[in-house]
């Protein structure tokens, strides 16, 4: 259906590892801008290993011609909830963890934004086994 075409026609990291629904929309470009991986190349065991390995790309024209300046930017919408957002939420998670403060299976968090943050908070919370 539609959500195929979509895969075929968007070049996301998530979509050319070959997942769908929201990750495989979260990032997208012109089919020139990213080179495509094989399916099964990178893999990682949790979606928590996979947070802020996100993409450098050069920005050759915001250089002088001829500068040995290199500018650099992190694709950090290609984070498994989309969003600069994820690896806050994991630290925020972990931190109130070490301090004795939450524990998976035990506690329920809850947020009150629908933004990035909460969705990132969503996320690195049903990975840690919270509800």
């Amino acid at each position: 259906g539609n959500r195929k075409a979509a895969h075929v026609t968007h070049r996301s990291r998530s979509a050319a590892v070959g997942r769908g629904g929201a990750l495989g929309s979260m990032m997208s470009a012109e089919p020139s801008a990213f080179p495509v991986q094989q399916a099964g190349a990178v893999q990682y065991n949790t979606v928590e290993d996979l947070v802020g390995k996100t993409p450098l790309v050069k920005m050759c024209r915001l250089v002088e011609p001829g500068s040995s300046n290199v500018v650099l930017a992190k694709l950090e919408g290609n984070n498994p909830a989309g969003s600069v957002k994820d690896r806050p939420a994991l630290n925020m998670i972990a931190a109130a963890e070490a301090r004795g403060e939450i524990q998976p299976g035990r506690d329920t968090l809850i947020e009150a934004t629908s933004g990035n943050t909460g969705i990132a908070l969503a996320m690195a919370a049903a990975v840690k086994g919270y509800r």
